[in-house]
């Protein structure tokens, strides 16, 4: 198959991932980031699976505590994403999302927030308030409220998420 082709790329950011599961932050990122240079030279740089290169260092980066350099490349992907799928699109929205966990590792409480919110309010009309990835932005928004000190309303979203993942195991 040879190194460049995209199921060898395909290959290389499942091991990279698994490193990073395994909390092999370095080895995760170099080989994110060799799987970024090789599908940007293979696919072009506004390709999905380019895309989710990109996103795929930012995280790790995150997980450093890297987390201006995660929400640089955050918002590039963001911007990207935008322009390509739209802004309603499930892919733009986890980079959003993701850009709200870069913000808050930054401890930007308040504009992590308000995407956090705009996030949620767009996952809400675009997959619905049973989607796992709905329910994470609400997890993630109520951790944000608590780490600001806003109980009340920290555990209203996390009561709301409480129940609606209790509706999905009962169904």
């Amino acid at each position: 198959l040879g190194k460049k082709d995209p199921k060898t790329l395909y290959s290389m950011s499942n091991l990279a991932q698994v490193l990073r599961d395994q909390s092999q932050y370095e080895e995760a990122e170099t080989m994110h980031r060799e799987t970024l240079k090789l599908r940007k030279e293979v696919l072009g740089k506004d390709k999905p699976d380019t895309l989710t290169s990109i996103n795929d260092v930012a995280l790790v980066l995150g997980d450093q505590g890297r987390f201006a350099e995660a929400e640089e490349m955050h918002w590039k992907t963001l911007a990207v994403k935008k322009r390509v799928f739209g802004k309603k699109h499930p892919a733009t929205l986890t980079s959003l999302s993701n850009l709200a966990l870069s913000l808050d590792g930054q401890r930007r409480s308040k504009g992590a927030e308000w995407i956090y919110r705009r996030t949620l309010a767009l996952r809400l009309e675009v997959l619905g308030k049973l989607h796992p990835d709905t329910l994470i932005t609400r997890n993630n928004l109520a951790h944000n409220l608590k780490d600001q000190h806003c109980s009340r309303a920290a555990i209203l979203q996390m009561r709301r998420c409480f129940q609606l993942r209790k509706q999905i195991l009962s169904s």
